[in-house]
């Protein structure tokens, strides 16, 4: 494997296939829990930042099976910024009562609860492809020998 693009082996195409897979699932569940929350009243913002961020990993993704190094970058500064997200979300908020442990553990409502179920695996999808994406592009690097 090069690295002046990364090449997206056919054995690895599957784990990137269960990231596409469980960011849009992400994305798809916004709709039920908007309407559960929420009603029929839409938050025009919030749907032009998902519209946006959507479409960043999209464009990543599509650029990276393209082999195309800005697919790697783009896709690269998605998952940072979901992981950062999550982190937040997840982790920094545990203190106040809420984030992972509270939204597993406590949510009576099946909907929330599976909506925050697949937050939480982007998360740790998140995590894990950061790393991935980084070690491959390390160990597809030439060595110099001295």
């Amino acid at each position: 494997m090069t690295w002046t693009s990364i090449v997206v082996p056919h054995r690895e195409w599957r784990a990137l296939l269960v990231l596409v897979a469980l960011v849009l699932s992400n994305y798809l569940v916004q709709i039920p829990y908007a309407l559960h929350l929420y009603g029929s009243s839409v938050n025009g913002r919030g749907v032009l930042l998902l519209s946006i961020t959507l479409v960043w990993f999209v464009t990543g993704v599509a650029l990276l099976l393209r082999n195309r190094r800005a697919g790697l970058w783009l896709l690269l500064s998605y998952l940072i910024a979901e992981f950062l997200f999550y982190f937040r979300n997840e982790i920094l908020l545990i203190p106040a009562g809420y984030g992972l442990p509270y939204h597993l553990t406590h949510l009576r409502d099946p909907l929330l609860w599976v909506a925050f179920l697949i937050g939480d695996l982007n998360f740790f999808a998140a995590g894990f492809f950061i790393w991935y994406l980084l070690s491959a592009r390390a160990r597809s690097r030439p060595r110099h020998e001295a």
